[in-house]
């Protein structure tokens, strides 16, 4: 078996840069939130540099859109400008009171990753994903969630909305 990996240090990803595909520095890394059960990275905390409509915001991405650049000591963000904009994102002081399940789905799905959040379900579970159906939707909700989005079950924000 081939078995080769890569570590990184979390303690040095918080506060490196962060780069759009332009090599402009838009952000830093705020923090790094992993699942209590695995240690896997369920998503990288950013925060913009004082983009329009951002201030005291901090947007949740997947690892996967991300890519470590060792030679400019900077993470790359591997999407559009636009497609950050319009990202689920929720103010820091909230990020604790979110529900982190429906963030995660939101983020997700945000990003067109389902195939992704079902290995991070089935990773988390240890056993076959019983909770997110193929739409990457919970099946159950808590009373007075039914007919909200996922980014307003999650208490996020969905572009010019504030749901907290």
């Amino acid at each position: 078996m081939y078995f080769n990996p890569r570590l990184i240090q979390l303690s040095k990803l918080v506060k490196t840069p962060v780069s759009n595909l332009d090599g402009e520095r838009i952000g830093v890394v705020n923090d790094i939130a992993l699942y209590d059960k695995n240690g896997v990275a369920a998503y990288v905390v950013v925060e913009l540099y004082n983009q329009l409509g951002t201030e005291n915001e901090l947007f949740a991405l997947p690892w996967e859109i991300l890519k470590l650049q060792e030679t400019d000591n900077a993470i790359l963000l591997a999407i559009d400008d636009k497609m950050l904009t319009n990202a689920p994102a929720f103010k820091k002081e909230d990020w604790s009171n979110a529900n982190q399940k429906q963030l995660i789905v939101a983020v997700y799905e945000h990003y067109k990753l389902h195939s992704s959040l079902e290995k991070h379900a089935k990773l988390y579970d240890g056993s076959n994903n019983k909770g997110i159906g193929n739409s990457g939707e919970p099946h159950t909700f808590e009373e007075g969630q039914l007919g909200k989005t996922s980014i307003e079950r999650a208490g996020i924000r969905d572009k010019e909305k504030t749901f907290i």
